[in-house]
């Protein structure tokens, strides 16, 4: 596990902790969807059995990042294969810039399209993930090329 993927575990485990110490005593009423926040009909956003206008500013944060989460309609295992899944290609790529540095190209741009979109949607631990992956493609293709920058 890289340093980042460490500290964004860390990061949202220690936010993760801070909701569920906030919602647990108020037991707010669950859909069956499973899902903490919803969307009202005036389109602001809201936390069953809780008004958002009293939720601690310290908290109001995480809370957006749950929004945003719960919005995407993944659980926390598609996440999580998703990114596994994700640096095996990355693992993948680092192997084949010898061999091949036009489909590293291509695919460099398609992990930047990705983080565009995540960055975009609001997910920025995930846009970072994709940076932090396309700055070492980056790296090794300028080792590949003998210190020349790939364009």
């Amino acid at each position: 596990m890289s340093k980042s993927e460490d500290t964004f575990e860390k990061q949202w485990s220690r936010e993760w902790d801070e909701i569920t110490r906030f919602l647990n005593p108020h037991k707010p009423s669950i859909p069956k969807d499973g899902m903490y926040t919803y969307q009202k009909s005036n389109k602001e956003w809201a936390i069953h059995g809780y008004d958002i206008k009293k939720v601690p500013k310290e908290l109001y944060g995480a809370l957006c990042k749950l929004r945003a989460y719960e919005s995407t309609g993944y659980q926390p295992d598609d996440i999580i294969k998703a990114m596994t899944e994700a640096e095996e290609r990355a693992n993948i790529i680092m192997a084949a810039v010898p061999q091949d540095v036009a489909e590293v190209k291509r695919l460099r741009k398609q992990y930047e399209n990705r983080k565009q979109m995540f960055y975009e949607s609001g997910k920025f631990d995930m846009a970072e993930k994709y940076a932090a992956k396309i700055t070492e493609i980056d790296e090794a293709l300028k080792e590949a090329v003998g210190g020349e920058e790939i364009e």
